[in-house]
């Protein structure tokens, strides 16, 4: 189906309140409740981390995190998928009403079933006062009051960057949590346990922004052995931490920005936060930046090899060109395929369909050129 089909398709979402939502003859999303276990296995700052700017109560007492529905789009008269595309999302994504024509792309293409499981406070998972505009424009307003020199700042990314100014531990601790989610997420798969989906599944990745990130320490830290045959393809993500730039009107402000990084290339801080030193946190370090832990990158960027394939735009200023391949390197030593597309109409890293009616027929043709491409690769 058009890309321009899909959009109005999709264009009011998809209920979680429904157990099963049909769309047309061909296609059904299916909805499933999920409980994010105790958060003691994410860092010991965890629980004493108030959101303030934000709400009056501590993270781990936030509801809407805790327990959520996720969506399971697959084709119609399937009643157990054989093959599942983990989708991941960006940063600051408060609904999938974007992700939804992507995952049915993939579904009709490759007849796979596709979960869209939120990231821990994105999404369903984050408090609806997160998004009031009005509530946000006024923290926004504040934020610039006593930041200055703050740039970059509304109310779209006013709450999340209020929440990373606080406590810029958040990032890697909400990235914990939402790796443990996964995980329980494929020991359910694998125990037999998943209404949806077969225990001897294939699960494979497909993600975008900072979705990438999880999606390669998934595939890196490989719990288990749970990911050994795992294919995975991002669009738009992939460099190390350092090498993204999110300072957007639609991502984080300028002081998030800064007190992000800050954090992130603190020794004494990312002692504590990641001082169980499982695989998944030697994974998450050599991620960081390319100063750390770069031998160790390389060899796990190898083992993956042919299952990983890029997709970056030319003209992404959120992933830089330069900053995926400084992060990959070259295909002749690890076996990864980094692919770099342009489109023949501007576009931003955080939009890169945009919704223009005149301009369809010509994002139609360069949705197709870039979803053949995803398609091709999950097909099994």
């Amino acid at each position: 189906m058009l890309y321009s089909k899909l959009v109005t398709l999709f264009s009011d979402g998809v209920s979680f309140s429904e157990d099963e939502v049909p769309l047309g003859d061909n296609l059904v999303v299916r909805n499933f409740s999920f409980h994010s276990p105790e958060r003691q296995r994410v860092g010991p700052a965890h629980s004493q981390i108030a959101a303030s700017a934000t709400g009056s109560e501590v993270d781990e007492e936030i509801q809407e995190n805790n327990n959520f529905r996720y969506h399971v789009m697959m084709p119609a008269q399937m009643k157990k998928a054989r093959n599942v595309v983990i989708m991941l999302h960006g940063l600051n994504e408060r609904y999938w009403t974007k992700y939804l024509p992507w995952a049915a792309s993939v579904v009709e293409a490759t007849g796979h079933a596709v979960v869209l499981f939120p990231l821990a406070f994105h999404m369903n998972r984050a408090p609806a006062r997160w998004a009031d505009p009005q509530r946000m424009a006024h923290l926004s307003r504040e934020r610039k009051r006593a930041l200055p020199d703050l740039t970059s700042s509304s109310f779209v990314n006013a709450a999340i960057s209020a929440r990373l100014c606080e406590q810029p531990e958040r990032f890697i601790q909400s990235g914990l949590e939402s790796y443990y989610d996964l995980i329980n997420l494929v020991e359910m798969i694998k125990n037999g346990l998943h209404p949806a989906i077969d225990k001897d599944a294939t699960i494979d990745f497909f993600t975008y922004s900072i979705g990438t990130l999880l999606g390669d320490l998934l595939m890196m830290a490989n719990m288990s052995g749970y990911f050994s045959a795992s294919r995975h393809i991002s669009f738009c993500g992939g460099p190390v931490v350092s090498g993204l730039h999110p300072e957007s009107k639609f991502i984080l402000d300028s002081e998030a920005v800064g007190k992000l990084r800050e954090c992130l290339l603190s020794t004494d801080r990312l002692e504590v936060l990641l001082s169980d030193n499982t695989e998944f946190e030697k994974a998450f370090r050599c991620m960081l930046d390319y100063g750390i832990g770069s031998s160790e990158r390389e060899e796990r960027l190898r083992c993956m090899g042919a299952r990983r394939y890029v997709i970056a735009l030319a003209d992404d200023h959120v992933v830089m060109v330069n900053e995926i391949r400084n992060t990959f390197g070259e295909k002749e030593k690890n076996g990864i395929h980094v692919e770099i597309m342009q489109y023949t109409y501007k576009y931003r890293h955080e939009d890169p369909f945009p919704v223009l009616t005149k301009m369809y027929s010509n994002i139609d043709r360069q949705f197709q050129r870039t979803f053949d491409r995803i398609c091709n690769f999950l097909k099994r």
